[in-house]
């Protein structure tokens, strides 16, 4: 709590959805979710007709490999890169990200001056330090850590682990950067917030999914487009003569525990942002959406359980606090 002091502390509020994916995109390009397309860890790409991975840049399904390998291209998740205009107008850019994606295709698409890939927390504060230290007067620095994500995903949000990362972070940054450097200037925020998970829906061993909705997913090429999203925002491509229909069963089936919008009036309405909705956002979004309670994952072919969890529209996932250096 004591290197706070240094900080004004107030909130701002993430995009929606409330995903790293989403989220992460916006603060690298500046631009909403509609307009960079990037909604969720489990997209549908209508370009390559397959769900994929956005952020690690792979298929869903590793049947879709030799597909994707052939066709796929940096196009299918291209968007603007802040570090890059920057460096246009003469600041030098850096991008500190741990190792494992410091070369991943939407890593290397930021076109950094410099990379200051790491390891561990402690690794990264010293690394920062040595590199604010040796920069040229006009820098800037972008920082990346997931680790108190992961920790919520796992063990939750206030667990001793999730907490003890916290921690770590604001004293390595205080006695590495705070204390050692002179003439920075800094923001901290968050790509969202998290909530409890309290309660999961798995609607694939449902037999009303199985009868109702199943067979009412949209087929492109004698391929069904299944369920995207997540646990906390979960999309649908239904066939269009279907949604109206599927709307009310899903309302019938999830009372209580979810409400269910068509994505149309969502985009009317303006909570995927402000700009215009790009062709790969319209093409791959789907048609409705599943938005749970607090507390409630619906979610599809789940892999894991999830002790916290985000993606949705509830005040702990939407507003994070943003810090500004005094």
């Amino acid at each position: 709590a004591g290197v706070l002091k240094n900080f004004r502390i107030e909130r701002i509020s993430s995009v929606f959805p409330t995903t790293t994916s989403a989220a992460i995109v916006a603060l690298r390009s500046g631009q909403t979710t509609q307009e960079h397309g990037i909604y969720e860890w489990i997209t549908y790409s209508r370009d390559l007709n397959m769900n994929i991975h956005p952020l690690p840049f792979r298929p869903v399904d590793e049947t879709d490999n030799t597909r994707f390998l052939k066709n796929a291209s940096e196009k299918h998740i291209a968007h603007k890169s802040i570090l890059k205009e920057l460096s246009k107008i003469g600041v030098t850019t850096y991008e500190s990200v741990p190792e494992e994606i410091s070369n991943s295709v939407i890593t290397n698409m930021a076109k950094a001056d410099v990379k200051v890939p790491y390891s561990n927390i402690p690794e990264l504060f010293a690394k920062l330090r040595n590199a604010i230290k040796n920069s040229p007067k006009s820098a800037f620095f972008y920082v990346y850590l997931p680790h108190y994500d992961t920790s919520e995903h796992k063990q939750g949000l206030l667990s001793d682990e999730s907490v003890a990362i916290v921690e770590t972070i604001f004293n390595r940054l205080d006695k590495e950067v705070l204390t050692k450097t002179k003439n920075i200037q800094m923001f901290i925020t968050a790509d969202h917030g998290c909530l409890e998970v309290k309660k999961e829906i798995r609607i694939e061993s449902k037999k009303w999914f199985l009868k109702e909705i199943r067979p009412n997913l949209e087929v492109v090429n004698r391929r069904i487009i299944m369920p995207t999203g997540g646990g906390r925002d979960l999309f649908l491509h239904i066939k269009k003569s279907k949604v109206d229909e599927v709307v009310r069963t899903l309302e019938k089936k999830l009372k209580g525990n979810a409400k269910i919008f068509k994505v149309s009036d969502l985009i009317d309405q303006g909570f995927f942002g402000k700009g215009n909705p790009s062709k790969r956002f319209l093409d791959n979004i789907g048609n409705v959406l599943i938005l749970p309670e607090k507390g409630i994952l619906v979610t599809y072919n789940n892999p894991e359980p999830f002790a916290g969890m985000h993606g949705g529209l509830t005040d702990d996932e939407l507003y994070v606090p943003f810090l500004t250096l005094k």
